[in-house]
């Protein structure tokens, strides 16, 4: 990874040299800026390829839209979101076909490894990778058209060629936002590339890219197994409360009590609001200075959205076939509401003033206007305004919302600055391995530093983490990094990992250097005829890069540290009652968990499991603009690939693996 300051690829990054996706971008200043490295001028051959195909799709854009097609602003937002619901109800009833409900995969990590072809090239892609391409695919369509006028041109077109327009419109959205992720990545190093004679070849890179994946599919099951584990008790709590939520129901708006919802949509509710008790967000502030609202009643208007969303799904035509090049039947799949309508209904059912849901349904629109932090989105901003009185809805962010996203979006669009936001994750990592040390039988004595900042002879250093058990000695560097969901942020959570490790060894020697005077500053036994083992870490709490050490330092997120230390075992397989079948033994005795240590953190058994999943798939093929759409251009993924029990078991992880003999009765029975 290079991080060479003032080098070519460090201009473009910090944007003093514009990139080839800029209007602005200049081709003298990019030919004539000096390549220092290898990668610099990879880079640059890189750019001007990109540079030739954004400036195709441009050229191609603005030719289509010479052709008037007497189709209104209104209509195209509707047609294009109705598009994607579209798209969106094809695959919900492909799942069900793809996974039968009566024999589903008996290992959960089997779940992110199945793939469909429902989408514009009918490449294979993953269920979350399709969610994902359906609405950032219509991302340029709806910023093209929300700042058209509502006039009806006149046109010659045939139905036929107005539906062809509104397709190829739709594909040049889909393909400038595919070659956008296509360069960033390959600015940010997360693919590597090579141009033949005939094509352009996209690698994943795996240094980045596994950690990606592994982090990704992680984060997913822990959300699912929250799910799964809170599900009776949110349950129980809404049927209590009997709060009422908001419907969709013979094509208007009404609402029923949560005892009263079909079964499906109480789950929706529950998962929509599990989404949002995500523990990352505990980390951060939750406060809304300059607005009128807080961040509690976005969320349950969000929640309340969500509700409705379902109804709306199940509320769209059933005949998914679009015939005869009837491009009008798309709309029949976006439902338009009526805001005045909705902030009543809102109002009444949340009893938060309506002056206030009115604003919250402002915040949550989608605009093509800047906003600080991360792009808006669809994911973070569902709603789109076709006129000052009415709305549309994307479901598929409201119907499965990444929670902590969201809130990453909402608070840098309130310009609430989330950037030093460290001090209760560190809290929150102190006080479980406290607990953790006192209840586990291997540690009989631990010291703890609960202060801040340890200074000798007026050198001091601010010290996020730090304790000592027996001869093991753990500085821990703690950040709290929010989410990964872009090659920008997944650089800039590499960058604070590299800040990290470097602080990180600084304060490990800091304490080396000084630890017989520091035990003493602390009372805390020092003892000279002890070889002390110092092991730094870098702590990330949304888990991306664990159980690697990029810069020198093994990285491990709180759930893998605090693991370590809850009762020296480590579960492999195990039942969906939460029966561990097979586990691995990590250390029998007081000395095997302080010597065992190191090599646990630099080779966490949990992140090998999905390494074993992890591997490079099939390549798919994308078309190129500038060379008359041909399939010319081909990637290379890296992804979850089936895996079996027996490869979990017969893994090499480096410690006793106990296998309990109902194992193999619980595989003969799935």
């Amino acid at each position: 990874m290079q991080f060479i300051k003032n080098s070519f690829a460090d201009k473009v990054r910090s944007n003093k040299i514009k990139s080839p996706l800029r209007t602005d971008f200049s081709l003298e200043k990019w030919e004539t800026a000096n390549k220092l490295t290898e990668f610099d001028k990879r880079l640059y051959e890189a750019g001007l390829y990109f540079h030739s195909q954004f400036n195709c799709i441009r050229d191609h854009l603005k030719q289509l839209n010479k052709t008037p097609t007497s189709i209104t602003k209104e209509d195209y937002l509707k047609i294009f979101i109705g598009m994607y619901n579209h798209d969106a109800k094809v695959n919900i009833e492909n799942v069900k076909k793809i996974i039968p409900q009566d024999n589903p995969p008996t290992l959960d990590i089997n779940f992110y490894g199945i793939q469909t072809s429902n989408n514009v090239i009918g490449n294979l892609y993953s269920l979350n990778e399709t969610a994902m391409i359906s609405v950032d695919g219509i991302f340029y369509n709806i910023i093209s058209h929300l700042s058209d006028d509502s006039k009806k041109e006149k046109t010659n077109l045939s139905q036929e060629n107005i539906f062809k327009h509104i397709r190829i419109e739709n594909l040049l959205s889909q393909l400038y936002y595919s070659y956008e992720q296509y360069w960033n990545s390959i600015l940010y190093e997360q693919i590597t590339y090579e141009i033949t004679e005939e094509k352009l070849l996209l690698r994943d890179n795996p240094e980045i890219m596994v950690p990606f994946q592994i982090n990704d599919i992680r984060n997913s099951k822990i959300r699912a197994n929250n799910i799964i584990l809170g599900y009776a008790e949110y349950m129980e709590f809404l049927r209590d409360q009997n709060y009422a939520y908001l419907i969709f129901k013979d094509n208007q708006f009404s609402y029923q009590s949560f005892r009263d919802l079909e079964s499906k949509n109480q789950q929706q509710i529950i998962t929509c609001l599990n989404s949002f008790a995500d523990e990352t967000i505990e980390f951060i502030p939750n406060t809304l200075p300059n607005l009128n609202f807080n961040i509690d009643e976005v969320i349950s208007i969000f929640v309340q959205l969500s509700s409705l969303s379902y109804g709306i799904l199940n509320s769209l035509d059933s005949d998914t076939s679009i015939l005869n090049f009837d491009y009008n039947k798309f709309k029949n799949f976006s439902k338009t509401l009526n805001l005045t309508e909705l902030c009543d209904y809102l109002a009444f059912i949340t009893s938060i003033e309506k002056s206030k849901v009115s604003q919250i349904i402002d915040f949550l629109t989608f605009t093509h206007e800047r906003a600080p932090g991360p792009r808006v989105d669809l994911w973070r901003f569902p709603i789109v305004k076709v006129n000052k009185d009415e709305c549309l809805l994307v479901l598929e962010p409201l119907l499965h919302p990444v929670g902590l996203r969201c809130f990453e979006g909402w608070m840098a669009k309130a310009e609430v600055e989330i950037a030093q936001k460290g001090t209760s994750f560190e809290n929150h990592i102190k006080t479980e391995l406290n607990e953790l040390f006192t209840e586990n039988p291997y540690i009989e004595k631990s010291d703890f530093f609960e202060e801040d900042i340890i200074s000798i002879d007026g050198e001091q250093e601010e010290i996020d983490l730090l304790f000592k058990i027996g001869n093991l000695i753990v500085l821990g560097e703690a950040k709290c990094v929010v989410t990964t969901d872009s090659a920008i942020s997944v650089w800039n959570t590499i960058e604070t990992i590299k800040h990290a490790s470097e602080q990180a060894i600084r304060k490990l020697n800091f304490v080396s250097r000084n630890f017989k005077r520091i035990c003493k500053k602390l009372n805390w036994l020092h003892d000279e005829n002890l070889e002390y083992n110092f092991c730094p870490i870098v702590v990330i709490s949304n888990g991306f890069g664990a159980g690697n050490s990029f810069f020198g330092v093994p990285i491990i997120d709180h759930k893998i540290l605090s693991s370590y230390f809850k009762n020296g075992y480590l579960p492999l397989i195990s039942t969906d009652k939460g029966e561990d079948l097979a586990y691995l033994k990590i250390y029998n005795s007081s000395e095997e968990l302080q010597s065992n240590f190191s090599a646990f953190i630099s080779k966490p058994p949990t992140i090998e499991t999905y390494k074993i999943s992890i591997n490079y798939l099939i390549p798919i093929s994308l078309i190129s603009c500038k060379d008359q759409y041909k399939k010319l251009i081909e990637h290379t993924r890296l992804g979850v690939s089936n895996v079996t029990e027996q490869q979990i078991l017969d893994h090499n992880y480096g410690y006793e693996l106990v296998i309990l003999d109902s194992l193999e009765s619980y595989l003969a029975k799935a």
